[in-house]
Protein backbone atom coordinates (compact mmCIF):
# COMPACT_ATOMS: atom_id res chain seq x y z
CA UNK A 1 0.00 0.00 0.00
CA UNK A 2 1.42 3.78 -0.82
CA UNK A 3 1.34 6.57 1.86
CA UNK A 4 1.89 10.18 1.40
CA UNK A 5 4.88 11.26 2.97
CA UNK A 6 3.93 14.63 4.53
CA UNK A 7 6.09 17.64 4.76
CA UNK A 8 6.51 19.01 8.12
CA UNK A 9 6.93 22.98 6.96
CA UNK A 10 3.62 23.93 5.58
CA UNK A 11 3.83 26.21 2.74
CA UNK A 12 1.69 29.58 2.82
CA UNK A 13 1.88 32.60 -0.09
CA UNK A 14 3.68 36.07 0.94
CA UNK A 15 2.45 39.41 -0.37
CA UNK A 16 5.22 41.56 -1.61
CA UNK A 17 5.44 45.15 -2.00
CA UNK A 18 4.14 44.78 -5.68
CA UNK A 19 1.10 43.50 -4.53
CA UNK A 20 0.94 44.69 -0.54
CA UNK A 21 -2.84 45.29 -0.88
CA UNK A 22 -3.75 41.12 -1.14
CA UNK A 23 -1.96 41.08 2.54
CA UNK A 24 -5.12 43.06 4.11
CA UNK A 25 -5.17 44.93 7.09
CA UNK A 26 -3.58 42.54 8.98
CA UNK A 27 0.01 42.16 7.96
CA UNK A 28 3.30 41.80 9.17
CA UNK A 29 5.35 43.57 7.20
CA UNK A 30 9.36 42.69 7.08
CA UNK A 31 11.63 44.93 5.56
CA UNK A 32 15.33 43.72 4.49
CA UNK A 33 18.70 45.50 4.20
CA UNK A 34 21.69 43.88 3.07
CA UNK A 35 20.27 41.19 0.46
CA UNK A 36 22.79 40.13 -1.95
CA UNK A 37 22.10 41.82 -5.45
CA UNK A 38 22.96 38.44 -7.21
CA UNK A 39 20.53 36.56 -4.82
CA UNK A 40 17.65 34.98 -7.30
CA UNK A 41 15.12 33.96 -4.31
CA UNK A 42 14.46 34.75 -0.90
CA UNK A 43 13.07 32.29 1.34
CA UNK A 44 11.38 32.91 4.59
CA UNK A 45 10.54 30.58 7.81
CA UNK A 46 8.57 31.84 10.36
CA UNK A 47 6.06 30.80 13.49
CA UNK A 48 4.82 31.96 16.34
CA UNK A 49 5.94 31.20 19.76
CA UNK A 50 6.25 27.20 19.80
CA UNK A 51 4.38 26.50 16.47
CA UNK A 52 5.46 24.58 13.33
CA UNK A 53 7.60 26.47 11.26
CA UNK A 54 5.64 27.85 7.79
CA UNK A 55 7.97 28.61 4.62
CA UNK A 56 7.19 30.36 1.38
CA UNK A 57 9.51 31.75 -1.16
CA UNK A 58 9.57 35.03 -3.13
CA UNK A 59 11.82 35.47 -6.41
CA UNK A 60 13.98 38.85 -6.52
CA UNK A 61 11.80 39.88 -9.06
CA UNK A 62 9.29 40.41 -7.43
CA UNK A 63 10.21 43.00 -4.90
CA UNK A 64 10.84 46.88 -5.88
CA UNK A 65 14.15 48.00 -6.66
CA UNK A 66 15.92 49.02 -3.75
CA UNK A 67 13.15 48.35 -1.23
CA UNK A 68 13.08 44.35 -0.53
CA UNK A 69 10.33 43.59 1.85
CA UNK A 70 7.46 41.46 1.94
CA UNK A 71 4.15 40.57 3.83
CA UNK A 72 3.40 37.47 6.30
CA UNK A 73 -0.55 37.47 7.19
CA UNK A 74 -0.82 36.13 10.79
CA UNK A 75 -3.77 34.07 12.00
CA UNK A 76 -6.28 36.00 12.70
CA UNK A 77 -6.93 34.14 16.28
CA UNK A 78 -3.39 34.24 17.33
CA UNK A 79 -1.23 36.49 19.53
CA UNK A 80 2.59 35.86 20.94
CA UNK A 81 5.67 36.72 19.08
CA UNK A 82 6.49 35.75 15.59
CA UNK A 83 9.49 34.61 14.45
CA UNK A 84 11.24 35.24 11.03
CA UNK A 85 14.15 33.39 9.55
CA UNK A 86 15.43 34.92 6.13
CA UNK A 87 17.54 33.40 3.48
CA UNK A 88 18.73 34.22 0.00
CA UNK A 89 19.86 31.96 -2.41
CA UNK A 90 21.46 32.02 -6.32
CA UNK A 91 20.21 29.60 -9.27
CA UNK A 92 18.48 27.02 -7.45
CA UNK A 93 22.12 26.18 -5.29
CA UNK A 94 21.44 25.52 -1.37
CA UNK A 95 24.48 28.02 -0.75
CA UNK A 96 23.36 30.72 1.56
CA UNK A 97 24.26 34.44 -0.01
CA UNK A 98 22.16 36.32 2.87
CA UNK A 99 20.39 35.20 5.91
CA UNK A 100 18.70 37.10 8.74
CA UNK A 101 15.71 37.00 11.23
CA UNK A 102 13.49 38.84 13.08
CA UNK A 103 10.96 39.21 15.60
CA UNK A 104 7.79 40.95 15.94
CA UNK A 105 5.26 41.08 18.73
CA UNK A 106 1.70 39.90 16.65
CA UNK A 107 -0.63 40.38 19.67
CA UNK A 108 -1.99 43.78 18.26
CA UNK A 109 -4.10 44.32 15.05
CA UNK A 110 -3.27 46.25 11.87
CA UNK A 111 0.22 46.98 9.95
CA UNK A 112 2.93 45.46 12.07
CA UNK A 113 6.58 46.53 10.69
CA UNK A 114 9.63 44.97 11.37
CA UNK A 115 13.24 44.71 9.92
CA UNK A 116 15.56 41.72 9.05
CA UNK A 117 19.28 43.34 9.01
CA UNK A 118 20.90 40.20 6.63
CA UNK A 119 24.64 39.01 6.87
CA UNK A 120 26.04 37.55 3.85
CA UNK A 121 27.31 33.76 3.86
CA UNK A 122 30.72 32.32 3.16
CA UNK A 123 32.19 33.52 -0.08
CA UNK A 124 32.53 30.93 -2.90
CA UNK A 125 34.16 28.36 -3.06
CA UNK A 126 32.56 27.86 0.29
CA UNK A 127 29.14 27.46 1.08
CA UNK A 128 26.76 27.20 4.18
CA UNK A 129 23.12 25.45 3.99
CA UNK A 130 22.28 24.24 7.64
CA UNK A 131 20.95 27.18 8.81
CA UNK A 132 17.60 27.24 7.68
CA UNK A 133 15.06 25.80 11.14
CA UNK A 134 15.16 22.12 9.98
CA UNK A 135 15.67 19.09 11.35
CA UNK A 136 19.31 18.29 9.43
CA UNK A 137 20.04 14.52 9.17
CA UNK A 138 23.03 13.30 11.22
CA UNK A 139 25.69 10.98 9.66
CA UNK A 140 23.98 12.39 6.45
CA UNK A 141 24.16 10.50 3.03
CA UNK A 142 23.17 12.89 -0.30
CA UNK A 143 21.61 12.08 -3.46
CA UNK A 144 21.39 15.07 -5.79
CA UNK A 145 19.68 14.51 -9.29
CA UNK A 146 19.71 18.28 -10.02
CA UNK A 147 20.69 21.91 -7.86
CA UNK A 148 16.89 22.05 -7.15
CA UNK A 149 15.90 18.14 -6.34
CA UNK A 150 18.84 17.08 -3.41
CA UNK A 151 17.87 14.19 -0.70
CA UNK A 152 19.42 13.89 2.65
CA UNK A 153 19.00 11.23 4.82
CA UNK A 154 20.23 9.86 8.02
CA UNK A 155 19.62 8.45 11.52
CA UNK A 156 16.37 8.33 13.07
CA UNK A 157 14.46 7.84 9.80
CA UNK A 158 15.46 11.39 8.87
CA UNK A 159 14.45 12.56 5.32
CA UNK A 160 15.43 15.91 4.04
CA UNK A 161 14.19 17.58 0.80
CA UNK A 162 16.23 20.59 -1.18
CA UNK A 163 13.50 22.23 -4.08
CA UNK A 164 15.80 24.70 -4.98
CA UNK A 165 14.13 27.53 -2.50
CA UNK A 166 13.22 25.31 0.50
CA UNK A 167 14.45 22.40 2.90
CA UNK A 168 11.33 20.29 3.49
CA UNK A 169 11.77 17.57 6.05
CA UNK A 170 9.76 14.75 4.78
CA UNK A 171 8.10 12.16 7.11
CA UNK A 172 7.64 8.69 6.43
CA UNK A 173 4.38 7.38 7.95
CA UNK A 174 5.10 4.42 10.57
CA UNK A 175 2.71 2.20 8.61
CA UNK A 176 6.06 2.55 5.97
CA UNK A 177 8.26 2.22 8.51
CA UNK A 178 6.44 -0.90 10.47
CA UNK A 179 7.13 1.25 13.41
CA UNK A 180 10.91 1.15 13.43
CA UNK A 181 13.02 4.38 13.02
CA UNK A 182 15.96 3.40 10.99
CA UNK A 183 19.69 4.59 9.95
CA UNK A 184 19.73 5.48 6.08
CA UNK A 185 22.48 4.20 4.83
CA UNK A 186 21.84 5.40 1.15
CA UNK A 187 19.89 6.77 -0.74
CA UNK A 188 19.54 7.04 -4.35
CA UNK A 189 17.21 8.13 -7.46
CA UNK A 190 16.40 6.88 -11.10
CA UNK A 191 14.64 8.67 -13.91
CA UNK A 192 11.14 7.92 -13.24
CA UNK A 193 11.08 10.03 -10.45
CA UNK A 194 11.62 7.75 -7.91
CA UNK A 195 13.92 7.87 -4.38
CA UNK A 196 14.94 4.81 -2.97
CA UNK A 197 16.36 5.04 0.87
CA UNK A 198 18.03 1.61 2.09
CA UNK A 199 18.76 1.41 5.65
CA UNK A 200 19.13 -0.86 8.45
CA UNK A 201 16.97 -3.30 10.53
CA UNK A 202 15.57 -4.65 7.12
CA UNK A 203 14.36 -1.04 6.02
CA UNK A 204 13.90 -0.71 2.03
CA UNK A 205 11.70 2.49 1.09
CA UNK A 206 10.57 3.89 -2.32
CA UNK A 207 9.65 7.80 -2.50
CA UNK A 208 7.40 7.70 -5.76
CA UNK A 209 7.32 11.47 -7.96
CA UNK A 210 4.06 11.94 -6.18
CA UNK A 211 5.56 11.54 -2.96
CA UNK A 212 3.64 8.35 -2.14
CA UNK A 213 6.18 6.01 -0.19
CA UNK A 214 5.89 2.63 0.11
CA UNK A 215 7.94 0.15 1.73
CA UNK A 216 9.49 -2.62 0.07
CA UNK A 217 9.20 -6.28 1.23
CA UNK A 218 12.96 -7.33 1.80
CA UNK A 219 11.64 -10.84 -0.03
CA UNK A 220 12.04 -9.00 -2.88
CA UNK A 221 15.26 -7.70 -2.55
CA UNK A 222 17.50 -10.85 -0.58
CA UNK A 223 17.06 -14.42 -0.66
CA UNK A 224 18.61 -14.66 2.28
CA UNK A 225 16.67 -16.20 5.35
CA UNK A 226 18.15 -13.72 8.07
CA UNK A 227 17.98 -9.76 9.28
CA UNK A 228 19.90 -7.42 6.70
CA UNK A 229 21.32 -3.98 7.37
CA UNK A 230 21.34 -2.42 3.54
CA UNK A 231 24.54 0.03 3.08
CA UNK A 232 23.77 0.50 -0.57
CA UNK A 233 21.78 1.50 -3.38
CA UNK A 234 21.61 1.89 -6.89
CA UNK A 235 19.09 2.68 -9.55
CA UNK A 236 19.11 3.56 -13.67
CA UNK A 237 17.54 2.04 -16.68
CA UNK A 238 14.12 0.42 -14.60
CA UNK A 239 16.81 -1.48 -12.84
CA UNK A 240 17.04 -1.10 -8.69
CA UNK A 241 20.44 -3.00 -6.75
CA UNK A 242 21.15 -3.05 -2.95
CA UNK A 243 24.19 -3.86 -1.14
CA UNK A 244 22.92 -6.30 1.63
CA UNK A 245 25.01 -6.35 5.33
CA UNK A 246 24.17 -9.23 6.95
CA UNK A 247 23.19 -8.20 10.54
CA UNK A 248 24.14 -12.41 11.47
CA UNK A 249 26.19 -14.23 9.95
CA UNK A 250 25.38 -16.64 7.57
CA UNK A 251 26.47 -20.25 7.18
CA UNK A 252 26.17 -20.76 3.01
CA UNK A 253 26.49 -18.96 0.38
CA UNK A 254 23.19 -17.55 -0.90
CA UNK A 255 22.66 -14.85 -4.51
CA UNK A 256 20.52 -11.77 -4.29
CA UNK A 257 17.67 -11.23 -6.60
CA UNK A 258 15.71 -8.53 -7.51
CA UNK A 259 12.66 -8.05 -9.66
CA UNK A 260 12.74 -5.54 -12.69
CA UNK A 261 10.92 -2.36 -12.23
CA UNK A 262 9.64 -2.33 -15.48
CA UNK A 263 8.62 -6.24 -16.31
CA UNK A 264 8.33 -9.52 -14.59
CA UNK A 265 11.85 -10.46 -15.37
CA UNK A 266 14.15 -11.27 -12.44
CA UNK A 267 18.08 -10.35 -12.58
CA UNK A 268 20.64 -12.54 -10.58
CA UNK A 269 23.73 -10.88 -9.23
CA UNK A 270 26.65 -12.75 -8.00
CA UNK A 271 26.48 -15.39 -5.11
CA UNK A 272 28.22 -14.28 -2.33
CA UNK A 273 30.80 -15.75 -0.02
CA UNK A 274 29.65 -15.90 3.57
CA UNK A 275 32.49 -16.05 5.20
CA UNK A 276 33.15 -12.56 4.56
CA UNK A 277 32.98 -9.79 6.83
CA UNK A 278 30.83 -7.93 4.86
CA UNK A 279 28.52 -9.32 1.88
CA UNK A 280 28.43 -7.68 -1.25
CA UNK A 281 26.64 -8.93 -3.55
CA UNK A 282 25.68 -5.68 -5.88
CA UNK A 283 27.23 -3.83 -9.08
CA UNK A 284 29.77 -0.92 -7.62
CA UNK A 285 27.35 1.91 -6.67
CA UNK A 286 28.42 4.99 -9.08
CA UNK A 287 29.01 8.20 -7.64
Amino acid sequence: MRHRASLLSKVLGLCTTLGMTSCGEHVVVVELSNLATDATTVSAYYRIDSDSYRASVLQSGQFQVGSPMFGIRPPADRSGTMRVQVFGYKNNIPCELSLGETTVDVSSTGKLNAAAALTAGPPPPGCSANDTPVKYPSEAKVWAAAPNNVWIVGKNAAVLHWDGALFREVVLPSSVLSGKTPTWNAVHGDSQGNVWLAGDSDSVVRIDASGNATAIPTTLVAAFPYAMNYTGVHAEAGSVWFQPTPRRLPTVSSAITLPHQTSSRRRSLPSCQSQLSETRCMRSIAH
